[in-house]
């Protein structure tokens, strides 16, 4: 009886070296951020060509994005126009479906333009400072600014992932280095409920859109 208490306890100890292994092994690999003539943006983890605009992509080793319905604020209301003009136009503009950002804002901060997480993350997509950055954004507090950053970096994880909308949210959640070292959704609980949230709001929203009634 002994032995088959200590058996799982190693296997355990075992799973969690070969995962920190993995991850230090991997960690070598840089994101690239580059900045096209167009104005967009794109993450990749090829080395740029000579004459691009790169620079490598460091991520907050936090992650990078808060959910706020997950704690407390939305209760289950949908925010069915709030900020209806900039979504209509971000989404246009960036080429995703008005009611994914909006399922994201949500989730990030409940529509409050000010919201701001204990790590930094902040305005309605919550964009960490670096990211923030990166994406042309100087007042994240700003609404228009914020969504157009927000939905500028989502956008290219979803380039970055061949459109799969679960692996670019757990990019946009836990950052695309994690994403790339476990081959898909890492297995952090955040993430996992994050993706999980997101994906149902997004659903919930398509449906209003549409006029039907939540699936």
């Amino acid at each position: 009886m002994q032995s088959f208490k200590v058996l799982p306890r190693l296997c355990l100890l075992l799973a969690v070296a070969v995962t920190a292994c993995l991850i230090v092994l991997n960690a070598s690999a840089e994101i690239y951020v580059i900045r096209n003539k167009d104005g967009s943006v794109t993450f990749t983890n090829r080395t740029p060509r000579p004459g691009q605009n790169a620079e490598i992509f460091k991520p907050s080793t936090e992650s990078w994005s808060r959910s706020a319905t997950m704690r407390l604020r939305d209760r289950g209301h949908l925010f069915k126009n709030e900020y209806a003009e900039i979504i209509r136009s971000v989404a246009l503009r960036v080429g995703i479906d008005p009611s994914l950002i909006r399922a994201v804002i949500h989730a990030e901060s409940a529509f409050d333009p000010r919201a701001r997480s204990p790590k930094g993350a902040m305005g309605l997509m919550q964009l960490m400072p670096d990211t923030a950055r990166l994406v042309g954004v100087n007042n994240p507090y700003e609404p228009h600014q914020n969504v157009n950053g927000g939905a500028t970096y989502l956008k290219s994880m979803l380039n970055r992932y061949g459109g799969d909308v679960r692996r670019a949210l757990a990019a946009y959640n836990s950052g695309p280095q994690n994403v790339d070292n476990f081959k898909g959704i890492p297995p952090f609980t955040e993430t996992r409920l994050y993706v999980k949230r997101v994906m149902d709001l997004h659903r919930a929203y398509s449906a209003a859109a549409h006029g039907l009634p939540p699936a």
